[in-house]
This record gives C-alpha cells, sequence and structure tokens, in this order.
C-alpha cells in the first residue's frame, strides 16, 4: 500500500475523534431541548390541573367533581390547545433528531474503531516487509 494511502488513514483517524466530540456535544444539547420542552409541558399541565381542580360554576359549585371529570377535561384541553400540541411536536421533534444523533454517533464510533484497527494492520505490514530479506 503507497504511503500517501496510509496518511490519508492516520489522518483519518485523527479526525474522527473530533467529529464523535462533536456529534456527543449535539446530543447532550438536544437533551437540553428535550428537558426545556418537558419542563414547559409540566408546568403547563400543574396550570391547568390547579385550573380544573378549583373550576366553580355561578353557585359556587365544584364544575369538576370528581377525578373521572377532571381527567376527561385535561384531557379535552389537550387535545385543544395549540400550545400543548406545539409543545408536544417540538418533543417529538428533538427527540427524533436526537436519535438520528445517536445513529451517527454510533458511526462514527465503529468507523473510528475499523480505521484505527486498518491503520494499525498497515503499519504491521509496512514494518514487517521492511524486515523481510
Amino acid at each position: 500500500m503507497s504511503e500517501t494511502k496510509f496518511e490519508t488513514q492516520i489522518e483519518e483517524v485523527l479526525v474522527l475523534p473530533g467529529q464523535i466530540k462533536e456529534k456527543m456535544t449535539d446530543i447532550m444539547l438536544m437533551q437540553k431541548r428535550i428537558n426545556e420542552v418537558e419542563y414547559e409541558l409540566r408546568q403547563w399541565k400543574a396550570e391547568l390541573i390547579q385550573h380544573i381542580s378549583t373550576a366553580v360554576d355561578e353557585n359556587d359549585k365544584k364544575i369538576f367533581s370528581n377525578e373521572k371529570l377532571r381527567q376527561a377535561e385535561l384531557e379535552r384541553k389537550k387535545a385543544t390547545s395549540q400550545k400543548y400540541r406545539d409543545l408536544h411536536d417540538a418533543r417529538e421533534e428533538y427527540s427524533e433528531l436526537q436519535e438520528k444523533d445517536k445513529i451517527e454517533l454510533e458511526y462514527l464510533r465503529y468507523q473510528f474503531r475499523a480505521l484505527e484497527t486498518y491503520t494499525r494492520f498497515l503499519q504491521a505490514t509496512s514494518e514487517t516487509s521492511r524486515w523481510r530479506w
């Protein structure tokens, strides 16, 4: 194998750790976004539950007097709330992007291992061929 091919392999092995680090950072940032959206969803839900639990009619009687009614109202509000849909969709989108990043990270790691092994093999075979008579 030519010396330039060997040098190219070494160069790729040296570049991949940076790409792996970058992908790991992307995954971490995506997780942060997911956490932020989930926090907003929890806040939205808590405020809504508070509102549903304390809602009264004109006679000061609770509108949603039992758990089933409160849960049904919560589900109805989720279905009709644009904010909830936006947050839910954002969480799904970020989760999907994060999964894609994880796949890419795994690919980069496998590529690194393969190139590292191949480079060692090339180095060993080139050193062995130098010692032949």
